[in-house]
């Protein structure tokens, strides 16, 4: 997927894992209250495209998983087939005209593999 001049971007993951019981758990983080969120909310890893870091979405979508919610998740598992793509005009000021946020689903019967790096300072926890 190519990147448009004049939009900003996010992406992230819903890790969807499929139970024993084949029952459907979604893997949330729960953001402190602070600067960026004025109260503590559970929301799915997502996080903004940084040019120079991110050579793509793809890249975006499993730092950001592994810094908020601390598993790994491969670009294998990230499929532009199976991804929504939500596009607002942006009122942010550091953010292009239109903003578009990317959301990759990744459906598993496991837990991913744990990370070394610690998570985010915003993020409390990650539970399934």
């Amino acid at each position: 997927m190519e990147l448009q001049p004049g939009v900003s971007y996010a992406a992230g993951v819903a890790y969807l894992r499929v139970t024993r019981n084949l029952e459907l758990e979604i893997l949330l983080t729960l953001q402190r209250a602070g600067e960026i969120h004025k109260q503590r909310s559970w929301k799915m890893p997502i996080g903004k495209f940084e040019k120079g870091r991110d050579g793509d979405l793809k890249d975006t979508a499993a730092r950001e998983f592994r810094e908020e919610s601390g598993y790994i998740i491969s670009r294998e598992d990230l499929s532009h087939a199976l991804c929504s793509r939500f596009r607002i005009k942006s009122k942010r000021a550091d953010a292009g005209e239109l903003h578009e946020d990317v959301i990759f689903l990744v459906l598993k019967g496991t837990e991913p593999e744990q990370s070394e790096t610690p998570l985010d300072s915003e993020v409390e926890t990650a539970k399934f």
